[in-house]
């Protein structure tokens, strides 16, 4: 890394999100630490997304066009060309709040630049109203049980450079691509909770996320991949192991619910109970059963 280079590198994937991505660009150009520099990889819009972009006049911007290969490789693209200290993400419909990267820089300094994982609190905004709940930090001896039973979105996250050296995200796995990677990660590098709001998490309908997407066998599939690599075997339980594939079957169940289609949703909602039988919303699934034959 130069003397001249960015302390942070901030990377957006983006596609077709020109109705919102102003509001993601300006919030980084607005941050009170000014040392960065911005990727945003284009993955493959065919709405004004580069017309937008191109109307924010500022050289720490960099724009790069490729075709559509999903939001992993996109970020994975933007790592590969970033040359700040740090890596920081955003998605094209969320913000930073103005301290975002002070926030982080001024963590980074007063640990003497921590080859770790770190992130902060997120500021939820569903219909207009902006909400932060209370967000535990991670115990030492039980990293992968928190990364599996909490949402860290990109957004949350600041990586030093060198760790993309060895990890990346995996470009097959669309969701939960995020705590698959951070999992890999924190096999071997540590995880520092900030306790500071400094994101806007946007929810709405085009949420990739959204339950009517079936994200849950997406995320089903990536995790079961992840449950048999050596490194994450030798620290994953049985027990956690079974509550998170649980968690997802009751997931796919609630989509088919959604989408009417009740045979399957019985079929997932029972996966879920064999999973984790002493769960507090085994009640609740077995409703959703009983209330299909009624």
């Amino acid at each position: 890394m130069s003397s001249n280079a960015p302390f942070f590198s901030v990377v957006i994937p983006t596609y077709n999100r020109a109705n919102m991505i102003s509001g993601a660009i300006q919030s980084v150009l607005e941050q009170t630490f000014k040392n960065f520099e911005l990727i945003i990889i284009d993955d493959g819009s065919t709405d004004q997304t580069a017309d937008v972009i191109a109307g924010f006049r500022d050289e720490r911007i960099k724009y790069n066009y490729q075709q559509n290969t999903e939001r992993s490789q996109a970020r994975n693209n933007g790592i590969k060309i970033a040359s700040g200290r740090y890596i920081c993400f955003l998605d094209s419909d969320d913000q930073y709040c103005s301290n975002h990267l002070q926030v982080f820089y001024e963590y980074v300094t007063q640990h003497h630049f921590p080859v770790a994982l770190l992130f902060s609190n997120p500021i939820v905004i569903h219909q207009n109203v902006e909400k932060k709940d209370v967000y535990p930090s991670p115990e030492k001896d039980d990293v992968l049980s928190y990364i599996l039973h909490h949402s860290i979105i990109p957004d949350r996250v600041c990586i030093h450079r060198s760790i993309f050296d060895k990890y990346l995200f995996n470009p097959a796995v669309h969701i939960g691509e995020d705590t698959i990677l951070w999992a890999q990660i924190t096999t071997e590098f540590p995880l520092l909770h900030l306790n500071a709001y400094t994101i806007k998490y946007q929810v709405h309908d085009d949420n990739s996320v959204n339950l009517k997407n079936n994200v849950y066998r997406d995320r089903l599939n990536g995790l079961l991949e992840l449950f048999e690599q050596q490194a994450i075997k030798k620290k994953l339980k049985r027990k956690l192991k079974n509550e998170i594939i649980s968690v997802c079957y009751y997931g796919i169940a609630r989509h088919h619910q959604l989408k009417r289609n009740f045979l399957s949703m019985c079929v997932n909602a029972l996966l879920s109970i064999l999973y984790n039988v002493n769960n507090p919303q085994t009640k609740a699934k077995l409703y959703m059963i009983y209330a299909y034959f009624r």
